[in-house]
Parts: structure tokens; sequence; C-alpha cells
């Protein structure tokens, strides 16, 4: 309990005992598949970042929607619907005219390609953190800069927050809402432990760009249903998390997954009560 008091909310953050008992393997760098077991690296998302964006009060405070590119506006992404949702490039959608003397500074300081959710309604979304091909801000993600930028790190955390491990641990840190609408605030990411891209080595780091870059155009169907709640299970997760650990010289089956993905699927179901 002394290594979780930023959020004990993780001893009960899905309703399967064995999810929770793989999840604390993870928290531990221990990658458990089966009867297999792989270390890789963690760290707390706030290790790696600059910065992390503004909150939607912040946003709604310094932007001012408009139609179209005006004069002194700036492009973000707006909203968070589903269709928005659906796989993990992204780019912007809307155009913002800053209402207050610092806001063409904060865009400069704040906008990022990485970007994850304020909040999450989990059974309708596809995937978690979005990358966008150019730096915007949103009023729905938070836009993250790393300390040690480039558009191959980026990607390869990206990936991290969208492959079933990563999900797991937003999952487990989560501020819980209602059912299925989950909300992750911004000193919730900066705990939150991710792949230690700071440990990989470039090549891995290529590697790992290189499964973004051959996903980034895929629409998986909605998280639950990725893990067989309403039937097969996604062969879009299944080869993203495939790909994801062949980058990282950890090779497994598809069958040895498919255990792990049919407790997911069950505590899905349970804890949104589907």
């Amino acid at each position: 309990m002394l290594e979780n008091l930023d959020n004990w909310g993780r001893f009960v953050s899905l309703p399967s005992l064995e999810t929770l008992k793989e999840m604390t393997h993870l928290l531990d760098g221990d990658l458990k598949i089966g009867k297999q077991h792989f270390e890789i690296p963690l760290t707390r998302f706030n290790n790696l970042i600059a910065s992390i964006g503004v909150d939607a009060h912040r946003f709604i405070d310094t932007f001012q929607m408009v139609q179209g590119n005006v004069p002194g506006s700036v492009e973000v992404l707006q909203g968070g619907e589903e269709e928005q949702r659906q796989r993990i490039s992204t780019s912007p959608n809307a155009y913002a005219l800053p209402i207050i003397d610092a806001g063409k500074s904060i865009f400069e300081e704040k906008a990022g390609q990485l970007l994850v959710p304020d909040r999450i309604r989990v059974n309708t979304a596809h995937v978690v953190s979005l990358f966008s091909n150019m730096p915007v801000i949103s009023n729905i993600f938070y836009a993250v800069r790393l300390k040690d930028e480039n558009e191959r790190r980026l990607k390869a955390l990206c990936l991290w927050l969208n492959i079933t491990w990563g999900i797991l641990t937003i999952l487990g840190s989560r501020e819980e809402t209602h059912g299925g609408f989950v909300r992750i605030k911004m000193s919730q990411w900066r705990l939150l432990p991710v792949l230690d891209i700071d440990s990989l080595s470039k090549a891995k780091i290529k590697a790992l760009a290189a499964v973004f870059d051959e996903f980034k155009n895929k629409e998986p169907t909605r998280i639950p249903d990725q893990y067989g709640l309403h039937g097969e299970y996604d062969k879009i997760r299944i080869d993203l998390d495939l790909a994801f650990l062949k980058a990282l010289d950890i090779h497994v089956k598809e069958s040895d997954l498919i255990p792990f993905y049919k407790e997911i699927g069950a505590s899905m179901g349970q804890w949104m009560g589907d």
C-alpha cells in the first residue's frame, strides 16, 4: 500500500483477481504472459515529460473557437467523440483564436503531437492516446511534450499507451465517474507508470515507431470488444500487441494472449455492467 499511495484504487480497479494480479506484476516491470515472465523498463510519466498541455478550463479561458482559419487563430483538436478515438493517428479539426494576451505564447509553449485524454468513455473508445501530424492543443486531450523529444520517441510512447499493458495501467490509475466513463487528471497522468523510453536503445525506439506507423491508420473495435466481450477477439488488437512485443524482442504466440484477453473482457463486462 505504501508503494501505491498515489492511487489505492489500483487494488480494485477491475473486478477480476487474476487481472489485478497481472497488473501488480506489470507495475513491478514484470510483463507476465501465461507462465512466461519478461522484464520491461517502466518509469513515471513525469520523468519523461517537459509539459502536459492545458486543461479544459484553461482552454476556455484562453481560446475561442472560430469558423475557419481567421488571422491570428491556431489549429486545435476539438472534442472527443467516438469518431476521433477510432485510430491512433489524428490531425487538427478546428481553429481557435486566443482571447488573452498570453494566448499565443501559451499555444507555443504547450502545443504537442502526443495527446492523452482527460476523459475516456471506455465502452465507446477504440484507442486511448493519439498522435497528431502537427503540434496542437485540445479541449479534451492533454498535449504532451517530452524532455528529449523526437517523432520516434513520441510514437513509441503513443504505442505503449495503446497496447494492452499500457491500457491496463491507465485503467488502474483512473478516476471513475460513472461506469465506463472515467477521468484521468494531469496529476494522475504525471504519476502513471509508462514504458521508460530513456532506457531503450535507438534500435528499439526505431522498431516501436515502425510498429506505430504500421498500425496508425487501422481502426480496431471498441476497447471492450477487442477483448472478446461481445464475440471474437479483435485481430488488430492481437496483431498490435504481438508487434509491440516483437519490437522489444519478446516472442510469444497469439494463443498465449487469448486467456489474458478473456480475463480482461470478462472484467470489463462486470465493471461496466455488460
